[in-house]
Parts: structure tokens; C-alpha cells; sequence
């Protein structure tokens, strides 16, 4: 897609063609470059990822802006697919909210979310959760808007709320919070772990937002077509990425400990056509050789590669 991957996201929205928009989760430039050549129009820097892939530990709060800012930062220098950032509870108050807010444009995300979770944070599908009132989140909504018309315009801004799953909470006041957002400059309501189709409709209903519905964990596995008729704008995948990586990485792992090189060989035989049997290849060297044609000295090149006796030499990609 060209053009600035935030504007291009900010048209999808105003535009409402082909809504909703499946959204995997992705955690490194790796995985978002792969959502990008699978066709995927939008991406998410999914936090229960980016805890595991990156700490190693549950998404219970304990990534920092830094860590996450940088994640962002080195997906949107590789990828022109625009990227919604989960900014847990904002990191900070809404003081802190406005400096998240700044930060993340700065990195390049073309929307955002919070939540209304009391921080440390859990993962929306956990029991356990605690909310802030109101008025705190409202105000917190209130600052992301301020910093977002001040730097960009384009950005979309999504409140969550996990007051249905919450201690104590309800889908009444679930929905009673999306109004309350809505009007402190929230332009998408994604309300966490609902559990049936009729409370989706009900909150796009009521709350009167496009919604972002979280197809994981607790919540019901629906036809795109039905979230469509329930004003769900974007449809996440957090962590089916993860998922597939974690499940291939053990089967390699566990027949190399226990079949030796003679699985190996047999990997590497079912690789045969596939884009990364040849894996120098897919990762760009012919790129890094072609730029190394064009500003590198004629003499340097002769060098480094007519007298080299052994490694590959993928040349540079024909035009």
C-alpha cells in the first residue's frame, strides 16, 4: 500500500469498504514483514506477544514504553502496512498518556489503544482484573486527544474497556464506560473479552462506535460477515502468530534432540520450493549486493567477490 501508512489507515476507517479488517498480532519486524507479504492491510504490536517474545514472561504489565516504542520503531522502518499499537494502560496517568502518545506517533503507529484497567495490567482474558473509574480513563482519552490533534490528526485513537470481565464488573457498565470514552475523543470502542454475538451487536449499538473485537481467548469465533453487520471495524489476532512460531520451533527442536542430523537432512529436503529453502535469499543479501554494485567501488567489488573460493554469491536481483 503506498503512501503514509497512518493516512492510509485513517481512510480505511472513513471510507467503511471492506470492513472488518483481520488483524494479526506481530512482535518484530520479522512477523510484520510476513503479515505484509501475506497481504494483511493492518497489523498490531500485540502486547501479550511482545511480553513473551521479548521478556520471556505473561502479559501482567511489565513492558515499558521504551521497549515497546522501539518494537514499533523498527516495524515501521521495514513495513508500509499500518500498525495499531496496544499501549496497555497508557503507561502512566494522563500525564503520562500524552507522553505514550507522543512517542508512538513518533515510532510510527497509525493507531493506538488503552485500557482502563487498573495498571499493572492483565491479560483481558484473565480473571483478576480491576478497572479505574471512570473519570480517570476519561481523562486519560481526553490527553491522547490533545496530543493527537497537536501531532497528528490521522492517528486513530481506541478506548478499551475490560469492565465486563472486571471484579464486580457488568456489560451495562461495559457499555455505560464506550459512551463516556466515545465523547472524550475515542474514535474505535474495543470492548474486551465479550462472550456472545449478541453483546458485540449491543455495544455497537449502544455505544454508538466502530468497534475493535478481539477474536481470542474467552470470546466467540464468528463469520466476518456477521461482525460487519455489528459495526466491528478491525478483528484482532494477537497471538495466533506467536502461536504457530512457538508450535514450529518445538517440532524442530524435539526432532533434532531426538532423530540427530538424520532430521535435519529430512527438514531441509521440506524446504525444497519453498521461499526460505533459500534463506540468504529471503532475508535480502541479493539487496545488500545490488546497493554494494551501486555506490561501492569498482575495485571493492572485484575484491570481495571475484577472488572469494567459497560462500554464496546470490548477485543482485535483476530488475
Amino acid at each position: 500500500m503506498k503512501g503514509n501508512p497512518r493516512t492510509n489507515m485513517r481512510k480505511m476507517f472513513e471510507k467503511k469498504l471492506g470492513w472488518p479488517y483481520l488483524m494479526p498480532g506481530v512482535y518484530d519486524a520479522c512477523t510484520a514483514l510476513l503479515a505484509e507479504s501475506a497481504g494483511f492491510q493492518i497489523t498490531s504490536v500485540s502486547g501479550f506477544c511482545l511480553s513473551y517474545t521479548k521478556l520471556g514472561k505473561a502479559d501482567v504489565g511489565l513492558v515499558t514504553l521504551k521497549e515497546l516504542s522501539e518494537t514499533v520503531s523498527n516495524i515501521a522502518k521495514v513495513s508500509q502496512t499500518p500498525i495499531l499499537v496496544d499501549a496497555d494502560t497508557g503507561f502512566g496517568n494522563a500525564i503520562g498518556v500524552m507522553r505514550t502518545v507522543e512517542e508512538l506517533i513518533d515510532s510510527g503507529a497509525a493507531a493506538l489503544f488503552i485500557e482502563d484497567q487498573v495498571a499493572p495490567k492483565k491479560c483481558g482474558h484473565m480473571s483478576g482484573k480491576m478497572v479505574v473509574s471512570s473519570e480517570e480513563f476519561e481523562g486519560k482519552m481526553r490527553a491522547a486527544d490533545k496530543v493527537r490533534r497537536e501531532l497528528a490528526p490521522d492517528l486513530l485513537l481506541v478506548a478499551r474497556s475490560d469492565a465486563k470481565g472486571a471484579v464486580g464488573g457488568s456489560i451495562k457498565d461495559l457499555i455505560e464506560r464506550g459512551k463516556r470514552y466515545r465523547d472524550a475523543g475515542a474514535d474505535i470502542f474495543f470492548a474486551e473479552a465479550l462472550t456472545s454475538a449478541d453483546e458485540i451487536e449491543q455495544c455497537g449499538r449502544e455505544v454508538g462506535l466502530p468497534l475493535l473485537y478481539n477474536m481470542a481467548g474467552i470470546s466467540p469465533r464468528l463469520p466476518l460477515k456477521e461482525l460487519a453487520d455489528y459495526g466491528v471495524f478491525l478483528v484482532a489476532l494477537p497471538a495466533l502468530v506467536m502461536q504457530a512460531s512457538i508450535r514450529g520451533v518445538m517440532a524442530l527442536l524435539q526432532g533434532i534432540r531426538e532423530k540427530g542430523e538424520q532430521y535435519i537432512v529430512q527438514f531441509e529436503k521440506e524446504l525444497k520450493g519453498h521461499p526460505v529453502d533459500n534463506i540468504q535469499q529471503f532475508v535480502g543479501f541479493s539487496d545488500i549486493r545490488k546497493l554494494e554494485e551501486e555506490f561501492l567501488p569498482s575495485a571493492e567489488l572485484l575484491a570481495r567477490y571475484e577472488s572469494s573460493t567459497s560462500g554464496y554469491n546470490l548477485g543482485a536481483k535483476k530488475e
